[in-house]
C-alpha cells in the first residue's frame, strides 16, 4: 500500500446523531466535542431554524472555539438545492440532446433553454439577496 492515499472522512449529524431516540440521539450528542476535535472543516447548510436546536448551536460554538471561524463555512440550505435541481436538468438535458439533436435543432428548443437559463438566473438572484440579509440578521445575533 505505499500509493494510498488519505481518504477523507465526513460526519454528517443529522444521519451520525440518532434523530428520534432520545437516549441514543443523547449519547450521541455527548460524543460530539470527539468529532468536532478531529474535524479540519465545518460545512453548515444553514436554515432559520438552525441555531433553534440546542446541538447545533453547540456544534459551530464548540468548532469555532476548537479551530477558529476560519475553518467554518456556513451555506444556505438552498445552494445544496439549487445544485442538485441544476445537475439534474442538466443530466437530463444532455440525455435528450444526445438522443434527439436534430429535433431540438429543428424546434428552436434552444430558446426555451435560454428561458429556463434566465428564470433560474433571476430565482437565484433573489435567494442569494435573501441569504444576505438572513446572514447579517445572523451576525447581528451572534455578536449580540
Amino acid at each position: 500500500t505505499f500509493f494510498k492515499m488519505p481518504t477523507p472522512s465526513v460526519f454528517l449529524d443529522k444521519t451520525c446523531i440518532h434523530q428520534t431516540d432520545p437516549i441514543v440521539q443523547r449519547n450521541g450528542i455527548e460524543r460530539l466535542g470527539g468529532f468536532l476535535y478531529k474535524s479540519d472543516k465545518m460545512i453548515s447548510l444553514y436554515t432559520e431554524t438552525y441555531l433553534t436546536k440546542v446541538w447545533t448551536t453547540y456544534e459551530v460554538g464548540a468548532f469555532v472555539a476548537l479551530h477558529g471561524p476560519h475553518k467554518l463555512v456556513v451555506l444556505p440550505i438552498f445552494h445544496a438545492i439549487l445544485l442538485t435541481i441544476v445537475t439534474c436538468f442538466c443530466g437530463v438535458f444532455a440525455i435528450i440532446s444526445s438522443l434527439s439533436y436534430e429535433v431540438i435543432k429543428a424546434a428552436h428548443s434552444y430558446n426555451i433553454i435560454y428561458l429556463f437559463g434566465f428564470m433560474g438566473a433571476g430565482c437565484y438572484t433573489y435567494q442569494l439577496r435573501r441569504w444576505a440579509k438572513e446572514k447579517d440578521r445572523l451576525l447581528k445575533r451572534l455578536r449580540a
